[in-house]
C-alpha cells in the first residue's frame, strides 16, 4: 500500500511497456536497415519504381496414417494349431494420407511371442515378416486419402494352447 502511494508500482508498470515499446522499435528498426542494405546491396534503385523479389519454399515430406479398424484379439482353435497357422482377412484398414511423391513405408512391427513368422497381404503382394520387423514401400498414388487393407497369415510358436491372443502386430508409416 506504501508502495503504491509513493507511485513505485506504476513506475514499473510504466517501466514495463516503455521497454516492450523500445523492443519493438528496436526490432523494427534492425528489420527495415537489413531491408534496405539487402536492397542496395542487390543494385535495386527505387528511382526506377521497380524491384524483383523471389521466393521459396521446402516442402517437408510428411506422412500421416490412421487405423480405421484392426483387430484387437486372434482366437486361436484346434484347428488353427494343427495346421500350424491362422489366417486373419482384412486385419486392418489404414488410412493414409501424404505428400511424399516418392511414396512412403509402412513398417510393421512383430509384438507377441506366440507367432513365428508373419505374411503381410495388401494389394496382391505378401511380404514376410520373420525377424520381428518388417517394412513395405508403398507408391505414391496422388490422391488426397489412400485406404489400404491389409491381411494376413500369423504362423503359430509350437507349444500354444487354444485360446485368445492379442492381436500381435504395431503399424507405423514413413516418408520415403
Amino acid at each position: 500500500m506504501e508502495l503504491m502511494r509513493k507511485g513505485v508500482i506504476y513506475e514499473q508498470r510504466w517501466f514495463g511497456i516503455h521497454s516492450w515499446i523500445s523492443g519493438f522499435v528496436l526490432v523494427f528498426g534492425v528489420f527495415v536497415g537489413l531491408s534496405l542494405s539487402f536492397l542496395f546491396s542487390h543494385g535495386v534503385s527505387f528511382a526506377s519504381g521497380s524491384a524483383k523479389v523471389s521466393v521459396s519454399a521446402h516442402v517437408l515430406p510428411r506422412v500421416s496414417l490412421e487405423v480405421a479398424y484392426q483387430k484387437r484379439e486372434i482366437h486361436l482353435t484346434e484347428v488353427d494349431l494343427a495346421r500350424g497357422f491362422i489366417d486373419v482377412p482384412v486385419g486392418t484398414v489404414l488410412r493414409v494420407r501424404t505428400n511424399c511423391s516418392s511414396g512412403y513405408f509402412l513398417s510393421f512391427l512383430v509384438s507377441d511371442d506366440f507367432v513365428r513368422e508373419v505374411w503381410v497381404m495388401e494389394s496382391g503382394r505378401v511380404v514376410v515378416i520373420s525377424s520381428g520387423v518388417g517394412v513395405i514401400y508403398q507408391p505414391f498414388l496422388g490422391k488426397g486419402v489412400e485406404v489400404r487393407e491389409i491381411s494376413y497369415r500369423f504362423y503359430l510358436r509350437d507349444g500354444l494352447s487354444v485360446g485368445t491372443y492379442s492381436f500381435p502386430l504395431r503399424i507405423q508409416a514413413f516418408p520415403f
